[in-house]
């Protein structure tokens, strides 16, 4: 299982100097250490997406290049989420 900090490319962490930084960097800005490694330049966002992904176990969507049905959209309830969720509903069944 990958681990923040792993290239899903080489299965290496970044060296114990880069996380340091990244965890200074989160300390410092808050948020997720995921977020300082992708700011630091030591992580791109699609290779943190895929991390991610593969550690929950949800696959990823790359939304630039899906369209998204604005009638599955309405399956969401408002009170099921906040302002600062990124909950998409992607597939719906009929």
């Amino acid at each position: 299982m990958s681990r923040t900090g792993e290239s899903p490319h080489t299965g290496k962490l970044a060296d114990a100097a880069d996380l340091e930084r990244a965890k200074a960097d989160q300390r410092k800005n808050g948020g997720r250490l995921g977020e300082s490694l992708v700011r630091l330049g030591l992580l791109k966002e699609h290779e943190l997406v895929n991390i991610l992904s593969k550690q929950y176990g949800i696959p990823a969507v790359n939304l630039e290049s899906f369209e998204i049905d604005p009638e599955s959209v309405k399956h969401v309830p408002r009170s099921s989420y906040t302002s600062t969720d990124h909950a998409i509903t992607v597939w719906a069944r009929p």
